[in-house]
C-alpha cells in the first residue's frame, strides 16, 4: 500500500495555496473512517473471434486456447480490479482514516492493473466497461452519523494501438497503449451539518503525466490532455487515492498533476477500447 502521493510540507503548502478557492466558514469534520467498494460491470466487445470473460473484478478478451487468465496466457489481454479485500458481495475494498484537508496522505482506493500482452487482430476486444463504486463516509472527529453513499462518475479513454512504427508513444520495442483520463475527478460535493466538502480523485502512483498532443490524438482526446501509457508484455498498475477538501480544487497544471496523480475512487468508470 502507498502511504501517500506528495512528499514535502512546503510541497504541500504551495500545492494547498495554489489549487484551492475560497474558504467555506462553517464548523468542519477533521477525520473520517471510510470504505470504499468497486466492482466492473456492464462491458462490450468489438466483433471478432476468441472468447471474453467479464466478472466483478476483472474483464479480459483473447485465444480460446489455454488458460483465460491473461497472466497465465500471453495470447489473452485484460484489466483487474485489486482492493484490500473481496467483500462477501465480491467487490473490491478498501477502507481506511482519513483526515479533512490533508493533501500528503491521501484515502487510498482500488488498483486497476492492466495485463497488456500482444495479441491478434482478429480477436475481440474490449470496447466499454463500468467501474461500479460506492464511497461510504463515517465522520469521526467529531464523531457523527454515517453519510449516504457517494458516487463519482468520470470516462477514461483507452486506445490498443498497432504495434509497428510509427508509433504514437513507443515504449521498448512495441507501441505502447494509451489511457487518458477524462472530466470528473475533480470535486465531487456533498454536504454535511452545514458544511460543502469536495471529494477530488487522483491517480497516486504517479504514472499519469501530461501526454504528447500526438498521443492524445491516437487515443481520440483533444490536445493537452493527461493520462499514461502502458507497455506491451507488462502489467501495468495504476493506484487510485481521494482528498477530500472544504475548497473546491482548482485544476492544475500538468506538472500539478503529476505530483498529485490522477484517477478513480468512487464511481462509474467507461473504458473504451480503439483499434487504429
Amino acid at each position: 500500500m502507498f502511504a501517500g502521493f506528495m512528499k514535502g510540507t512546503a510541497l504541500a503548502a504551495v500545492t494547498v495555496a495554489g489549487l484551492f478557492g475560497a474558504q467555506a466558514n462553517a464548523a468542519m469534520v477533521n477525520s473520517w473512517s471510510y470504505v470504499l467498494q468497486s466492482e466492473f460491470g456492464d462491458a462490450t466487445f468489438s466483433s471478432g473471434t476468441g472468447s471474453q470473460v467479464e466478472d466483478q473484478l476483472a474483464v479480459n478478451w483473447g485465444s480460446s486456447f489455454g488458460s483465460s487468465d491473461p497472466r497465465f496466457n500471453s495470447n489473452r489481454s485484460g484489466i483487474e480490479l485489486e482492493g484490500d479485500t473481496v467483500n462477501g458481495a465480491g467487490q473490491a475494498e478498501t477502507s481506511g482514516n482519513y483526515n479533512t484537508n490533508d493533501l500528503v496522505n491521501a484515502g487510498l482506493g482500488p488498483s486497476i492493473f492492466h495485463i497488456n500482452n500482444s495479441i491478434s487482430g482478429s480477436y475481440a476486444t474490449l470496447e466499454t466497461a463500468e467501474l461500479f463504486a460506492t464511497l461510504l463516509l463515517t465522520p469521526t472527529s467529531p464523531a457523527g452519523s454515517p453519510l449516504a453513499p457517494i458516487a463519482v462518475t468520470f470516462d477514461i479513454e483507452f486506445s490498443e494501438t498497432v504495434n509497428q512504427a510509427p508509433c504514437a508513444d513507443p515504449v521498448g520495442p512495441d507501441c505502447a497503449d494509451i489511457f487518458v483520463l477524462g472530466s470528473g475527478s475533480l470535486n465531487q460535493s456533498f454536504s454535511y451539518d452545514g458544511q460543502t466538502y469536495y471529494i477530488s480523485i487522483f491517480e497516486v502512483t504517479n504514472s499519469l503525466t501530461a501526454l504528447d498532443d500526438d498521443v492524445c490524438a491516437a487515443a481520440g482526446a483533444p490536445s493537452g490532455c493527461i493520462g499514461f501509457v502502458t507497455e506491451e508484455g507488462k502489467i501495468n498498475e495504476a493506484k487510485f487515492g481521494f482528498v477530500i477538501t472544504t475548497r473546491p480544487v482548482l485544476t492544475p497544471e500538468p506538472a500539478a498533476f503529476a505530483l498529485l496523480g490522477s484517477g478513480l475512487v468512487a464511481g462509474g468508470l467507461a473504458l473504451r477500447r480503439r483499434k487504429k
